[in-house]
């Protein structure tokens, strides 16, 4: 006896549907059925129950699972499975195969469809339909809106938002509050909006919130996410400020580094503190501190020279705030001056070139005694001022030999970098930096240094000499270190033949007389 079963997620669900051959009913022909044992015509209440349950676990997969008791005649090889939008009106059929059960999907939700069964052998023959199940697809069910509540306008309002709804059969959102969470005593229809404001809220309650979906075909859509809101309670009076030793007068014991402050309590029930504000700008508060439920306060520490300004506000252990009190001020006043700072020192300097790959590497320039000597080829120079303490400016000149600064001195923390371009060799150059100025504004009128330029001049005593083609032929084929620069008069970074013979060809050469 064949039964169509529909079921969904978990759910199982009988039909029992009837099988009539649609051929003669008293013999096997070619393409016939015959001999078919009809089957009872009755559904069981608690089945018809099952099945709907069964139906609505499957909305959101838009399909439909059907069932039915196989038939015991062997003959049967296939099961056609019909379905249309009509009672016993078929649009479509498909066969499963010798099975009892199918999916049918792509279903289209809201629309109803109608199903039957017929078995069939290999000969062609086909019984009648079963008995016919229909079924309504779901409409998927709406998605709660995402609440945010926020304080209104006004005092006593509070302004609701939420999220639209994509399903365009919304027309209305449904707005419910009470001062329970979950049990709500009131409600409006806002309609097609995203937000609304409800009024006439009583000062200190708290609100609770939510709002639903509506749809045009009466789907409603489950609570949104439940929000709150605290109605504040009015301010209460704000203090009146006074200083200690009377109104708008300093107390005798007041410090250049802090100043107390006294005030009148407010009038209001249930202050429990006092907010201390101050900053330099009238009404523009930048620092403040909580002294408690008390009526005087010192504040400090506070700057020589700055004028402050102090007001009060009383708060409650409810979170209400009064408005400022009157505005005191006060000037702290100035410490003696300091002493003048020490003009800064030249603490050393050095040339400073570099030797490409390698980097840069620093001749040490003597500050006192005999020069040092730049042996290395350049007609550019940077020479760098290292002194005691930051420089803020100084300016440079040469005053002896031959090159010019290029542009203004560098400074970096305590060094002043000089650029020096155009400088001639075999020569004595002396630098000057003048006013040189430290960050904590004392001056130093001038500092200079003194060099030899001798290209060639590896050991640095003035002179040009087989020593120091000694000095590079020892060194050749190593790279350019702290070690062996002076060598490198090049400044290729690499010890060569090359620097040999750029000495070599300069013997002889020496520095004028100091």
């Amino acid at each position: 006896m064949p039964r169509l079963l529909p079921w969904g997620n978990g759910w199982t669900s009988v039909f029992t549907l009837p099988i009539h051959p649609k051929n003669e009913p008293d013999s096997w022909r070619p393409g016939r059925l015959t001999a078919w044992h009809p089957v009872q015509q009755w559904l069981r209440a608690t089945v018809w129950l099952l099945a709907l349950l069964g139906f609505v676990a499957r909305v959101a997969a838009a399909e439909v699972t059907l069932a039915w008791d196989p038939r015991p005649d062997t003959r049967v090889t296939n099961y056609r499975v019909y379905w249309g939008y009509q009672s016993r009106t078929y649009t479509g059929s498909f066969e499963v195969g010798n099975v009892t059960t199918t999916t049918v999907g792509s279903l289209v939700a809201g629309t109803r469809y109608f199903f039957a069964v017929t078995a069939t052998t290999p000969e062609g023959l086909e019984s009648d339909f079963s008995n016919e199940v229909d079924y309504t697809v779901p409409l998927p069910p709406l998605v709660p809106p995402a609440l945010q509540v926020q304080a209104g306008a006004t005092p006593g309002e509070a302004r609701l938002l939420w999220t639209a709804n994509a399903d365009s059969a919304v027309s209305n959102y449904r707005v419910y509050w009470g001062t329970q969470s979950g049990n709500y005593t009131g409600w409006f229809d806002a309609g097609k909006v995203t937000s609304a404001v409800v009024g006439s809220l009583t000062p200190g309650a708290t609100y609770f919130f939510a709002v639903v979906a509506m749809a045009t075909d009466g789907r409603v859509s489950a609570y949104s996410n439940e929000g709150s809101y605290t109605v504040p309670l009015p301010p209460p009076a704000p203090p009146e400020l006074t200083l200690l030793a009377g109104p708008m007068t300093l107390q005798t014991e007041t410090t250049a580094a802090s100043v107390m402050l006294a005030w009148k309590p407010s009038p209001t029930p249930g202050v429990t503190n006092y907010r201390v504000f101050w900053g330099t700008q009238s009404r523009n508060y930048s620092e403040w501190y909580d002294a408690g439920n008390v009526t005087s306060a010192a504040v400090g520490p506070l700057v020589e020279g700055v004028t402050y300004d102090f007001a009060v506000v009383a708060m409650t252990a409810d979170g209400r705030m009064s408005d400022y009190s009157n505005e005191v001020s006060y000037t702290v006043p100035l410490p003696p001056p300091p002493p003048p700072a020490e003009p800064p020192m030249l603490a050393g300097a050095v040339s400073r070139l570099s030797h490409r790959t390698p980097g840069a590497f620093d001749l040490p320039l003597n500050l006192s005694g005999p020069p040092a000597v730049e042996g290395r080829f350049t007609s550019s120079l940077l020479l760098v001022f290292r002194f005691d303490k930051p420089i803020a400016a100084a300016r440079a000149a040469v005053v002896r030999g031959v090159g010019a600064v290029s542009g203004e001195p560098a400074i970096d923390g305590n060094e002043v970098a000089v650029t020096l371009t155009g400088v001639a060799n075999r020569q004595w150059l002396t630098l000057c930096l003048s006013d040189i100025e430290s960050q904590d504004g004392a001056v130093l009128d001038v500092a200079t240094v003194t060099l030899g330029v001798l290209g060639g001049d590896v050991d640095g005593n003035g002179v040009v000499n087989s020593t120091d083609q000694q000095l590079v032929r020892a060194v050749m084929g190593q790279i350019t270190s702290a070690r062996n620069f002076r060598a490198d008069v090049n400044l290729s970074g690499t010890l060569t033949l090359a620097d040999f013979q750029a000495v070599r060809m300069r013997n002889g050469h020496k520095l004028p007389a100091l």
